[in-house]
């Protein structure tokens, strides 16, 4: 696989959501972790010291696919929608709907 794929979600679903599919991706699926951006995951995530925002701007531009993981916390949060939006803007998002998170809720 080339590029990169970024995770986008709410920091409030890391442990029960996002943990669990940035292992099964890079353990499970066998990518690298050049291949894999996810914010709050070790070694995947922002380099201590950089700025939060051009890091997060950066990947999001140069990713493949980014893939969002829609809970009522993802919702919630302005920075998930503004990710959702830049993505929607280059084409390459995968919004998942994950429950209980009524589809009718966007």
């Amino acid at each position: 696989m080339t590029g990169q794929i970024f995770i986008s979600h709410s920091s409030q679903d890391y442990e029960q959501i996002v943990e669990p599919l940035v292992d099964m991706l890079v353990t499970g699926a066998g990518l690298s972790n050049q291949q894999v951006f996810c914010s709050n995951a070790p070694g995947l995530g922002i380099p201590a010291g950089a700025s939060f925002m051009a890091h997060i701007q950066r990947n999001l531009q140069q990713s493949a696919l980014t893939v969002h993981l829609i809970t009522p916390a993802f919702l919630r949060s302005q920075f998930c929608l503004l990710e959702l939006g830049a993505a929607w803007e280059r084409g390459n998002c995968f919004p998942l709907i994950v429950p209980p998170c009524p589809s009718d809720s966007f």
